[in-house]
């Protein structure tokens, strides 16, 4: 009987063993996928990044914060309707990063009455960064100037100040304050992963103002300290593009070829998608609304991605009175 009774205490101890180290294997696979996947991410390697984070949710069951690590990485790579969707698949309990991260994903597909709709029902603090996505939403509704003022007050907040600045910057660029505008930008810290976006703004109004010269030079030094990746990170896209034309607009056609082939390298299509966008606002300005939008819908069937054909046939939707597609 004492054999019998030891035998099944044993056993008993020896099910609660495996169990936990089942769970604890478990969590170990998921912690290590994790891990690589932000290694190869610090590295620039996002194609094996993504395979990380692939199989760090499906061995994690959609952990919200291994959910959260990879949709930030999509985000930054520009693919928002991929992060959109990842977010989607979460079932447990949301935090407010979960939410600021949702927020963030809207505002980067410019659905910023979506946004602000999340931030109403769900952000009521007054955190810094909850306060950055407010007035980065009212700067993506057109309310540059209350945009303006709420960037003023956060400027000097460590944890948000470079947003601050380079919402300020982009703010005070819209109400044609460009001398305003270039130097908040030079008051981001050079080492803040927002440094690039305030240097392309500054491209831009140099673009604006014709300094064609001061705007190869600021891109050119952009470009030099982006690291290389094995995806185009949306920035150095807009980079390569806007090098292109300034090229382009100084006679170098032959230089801006190379920056052109870059692009369609890593954009299989993109010179044949911006065509057609093209010939869909002239058939639009010309009045051809029916022509322009058979165009949108054949450039958002193979581009589906295509935010600014997405946009302008909402326009287009909306000057027609549909106003629920629009």
């Amino acid at each position: 009987m004492f054999n019998k009774l030891l035998l099944a205490v044993l056993v008993g101890f020896g099910v609660l063993f495996l169990t936990a180290c089942g769970e604890s294997q478990q969590d170990q696979s998921y912690t290590d996928h994790i891990s690589r996947a932000q290694v190869y991410q610090s590295q620039g390697q996002y194609k094996a990044a993504i395979i990380e984070y692939k199989n760090a949710v499906k061995k994690s069951e959609a952990d919200i914060d291994v959910i959260l690590a990879y949709a930030k990485m999509l985000n930054r790579l520009g693919q928002f309707p991929a992060a959109l969707n990842l977010l989607e698949q979460v079932s447990a309990e949301k935090n407010e990063k979960y939410y600021l991260e949702l927020v963030r994903t809207y505002q980067n597909m410019n659905k910023f009455f979506t946004a602000q709709k999340v931030i109403s029902e769900h952000l009521n603090n007054e955190s810094s960064l909850v306060k950055i996505l407010k007035a980065d939403n009212a700067l993506g509704l057109g309310e540059s100037k209350s945009a303006l003022k709420a960037y003023e007050q956060l400027v000097n907040d460590p944890v948000v100040k470079n947003e601050a600045l380079l919402g300020k910057a982009t703010a005070l660029a819209r109400l044609n304050d460009m001398t305003g505008s270039l130097a908040a930008i030079e008051l981001i810290d050079k080492d803040h992963y927002l440094s690039i976006k305030g240097d392309i703004l500054k491209a831009g109004i140099q673009i604006g103002t014709q300094s064609l010269e001061a705007a190869e030079t600021t891109l050119s030094s952009v470009l030099s300290s982006m690291k290389n990746t094995d995806m185009m990170e949306p920035e150095r896209a807009v980079v390569l593009e806007r090098l292109s034309y300034v090229l382009t607009r100084q006679g170098r056609s032959n230089e801006a070829y190379i920056y052109n082939k870059i692009l369609s390298e890593a954009f299989p299509g993109s010179n044949e998608v911006k065509a057609q966008f093209q010939s869909a606002v002239q058939k639009m300005e010309s009045g051809d609304l029916p022509a322009a939008k058979k165009t949108l819908l054949g450039i958002l069937k193979d581009y589906p991605g295509y935010s600014r054909a997405a946009q302008l046939l909402g326009v287009i939707s909306y000057l027609e009175g549909d106003m629920n597609t629009a």
